[in-house]
């Protein structure tokens, strides 16, 4: 019993999941029906090497006592039983066949509507070849235009529910969006939430998405009548941080406005920190102006709670000095990423979670809404 249970389940898992259509799910039936006459036949020469559990029983008691037979038996009405449940599938053998692989098919056996177009189909060597690179569940997707009952033929076979597998899946993603308290979604919105939870695979558009929203129009372009909403999205608002010193940014702006007036020696230290980084980040050179900061985290006095990240700190100085529309932010999130990835344990040890690149998310709301003013 243990044997013949752990046999099924194997085969139950292999009808479940997805990508699997109806012809790959046959044909782990009918393979599971040949094994059962194989442990039959096996079973009633007293041969138990797919039987571990039996193999055990046999090795505590005799041999001629081992009821073989019996069990053999069982075998036996477990096969009638499968071919049974699964008459309808053997029906459909010719059609499941034309969509497992049509180019094995004989065309005297096919329907004589899809006669004409399978000779089309195997005498081509571009057809042939894509459908040994894409396989049997993709190849659909590239049947000509000019083979429509092929086409016809494909869409119904895929079409197919051969397990309850996807059904219950969803359903069950159903129930879990719709719940008392979820009471404010519409059909609407449940039918686009199944969609998505449905999908096989999805990846968002973020360049349509984004391209979508409205643009920022400067404050100026607005009349004073004007009963639009007017929203500017700021880098930084340094009302919102307590840390002690000013951003980086700030510093470079107020050199810069004294640049006459400073000496050689004043401010010599943070200056030539500040000229370092923009220099780096010239020749798209980000692990040092990172390693660079790590030194100063560490000469900071313990207790000091930081709140403006690396990350940040690294590109609101270098939009500042060398100019929003020089500095391509994607392009900076990217080469941010690859140092953060050198770094090693002992420097990511002077660092916390607000230093780690930007999620995809944030990504994502920096195309949504455009490019924010600093």
């Amino acid at each position: 019993m243990c044997d013949i249970t752990s046999h099924l389940n194997a085969l139950n898992l292999q009808l479940q999941g997805r990508g699997r259509i109806i012809t790959d799910m046959y044909a782990a039936v009918r393979a599971f029906k040949t094994k059962l006459c194989l442990w039959q036949n096996q079973m009633l020469q007293g041969n138990l090497g797919h039987f571990p559990c039996c193999q055990t029983m046999n090795m505590q008691i005799s041999t001629a006592v081992f009821p073989c037979a019996q069990f053999a038996e069982k075998l036996c009405v477990l096969s009638t039983e499968f071919t049974r449940r699964f008459a309808d599938f053997d029906a459909q053998k010719c059609r499941f066949e034309l969509l497992s692989n049509p180019f094995a098919v004989d065309v005297a056996k096919a329907p004589t509507n899809l006669q004409m177009e399978l000779i089309e189909l195997q005498c081509s060597d571009t057809l042939k070849s894509k459908y040994d690179a894409v396989g049997a569940s993709q190849f659909p997707h590239f049947i000509p235009d000019t083979m429509p009952g092929l086409r016809t033929h494909a869409a119904q076979m895929l079409s197919m529910f051969g397990s309850t597998y996807l059904c219950e899946q969803l359903f069950s993603s159903m129930k879990m969006a719709k719940t008392s308290h979820r009471r404010h979604l519409i059909d609407e919105h449940l039918h686009s939430i199944l969609r998505i939870s449905s999908a096989q695979n999805l990846s968002p558009d973020i360049e349509e998405l984004a391209s979508k929203k409205r643009c920022q129009l400067p404050l100026t372009s607005l009349p004073q009548d004007s009963k639009q909403v007017y929203v500017q999205l700021l880098w930084d608002n340094i009302n919102l941080r307590q840390e002690p010193g000013e951003p980086l940014y700030l510093l470079w702006r107020t050199f810069l406005e004294k640049r006459g007036t400073l000496g050689p020696t004043d401010h010599q230290e943070i200056r030539t920190l500040l000229n370092t980084i923009v220099r780096n980040i010239q020749t798209n050179d980000v692990y040092r102006p990172i390693n660079l900061l790590i030194r100063e985290i560490k000469r900071r006095p313990e207790g000091v709670k930081r709140q403006r990240s690396v990350y940040r700190e690294i590109l609101f100085l270098s939009l500042v000095a060398l100019g929003r529309e020089n500095i391509d932010v994607e392009a900076f999130d990217r080469e941010y990423h690859n140092a953060y990835n050198q770094l090693s344990a002992e420097q990511l040890k002077s660092l916390h979670c607000i230093d780690r690149p930007p999620t995809p998310s944030v990504q994502w709301c920096l195309k949504c809404f455009g490019a924010p003013f600093i």
